[in-house]
């Protein structure tokens, strides 16, 4: 049974990724799950398996994306040293920096 819980967790991850990269192109108004299945190579039938309806899949995708993102953040922070960092203001640049480069800049 844990094995299915992780496929389908590695499922879900796959539509989510694939839901990104349709709301990075077309905008989040004019995305359609149509649109979605299509990047990631599913039917429609196959997404309602995970999510209830397009507002549970784009609700998903905005917790996918702040979860992403505080996990990035702290592990930023963890790795770097305010002491290695000249002033404050530098360490916050050093940290902006690093968010507005995106998931391409890892």
């Amino acid at each position: 049974m844990l094995y299915r819980e992780e496929r389908d967790e590695k499922r879900r991850e796959a539509l989510m990724d694939a839901t990104v990269k349709v709301i990075a192109e077309h905008g989040l108004e004019n995305t359609a799950t149509n649109m979605i299945c299509s990047e990631s190579g599913v039917n429609v039938a196959y997404i309602y398996r995970f999510f209830d309806s397009k507002e549970d899949l784009l609700v998903s995708y905005v917790r996918y994306t702040r979860d992403y993102m505080s996990q990035k953040c702290l592990a930023w922070f963890n790795e770097h040293d305010r002491a290695d960092y000249g002033s404050n203001a530098e360490y916050m640049n050093a940290f902006m920096s690093y968010v507005a480069r995106g998931k391409t800049g890892e």
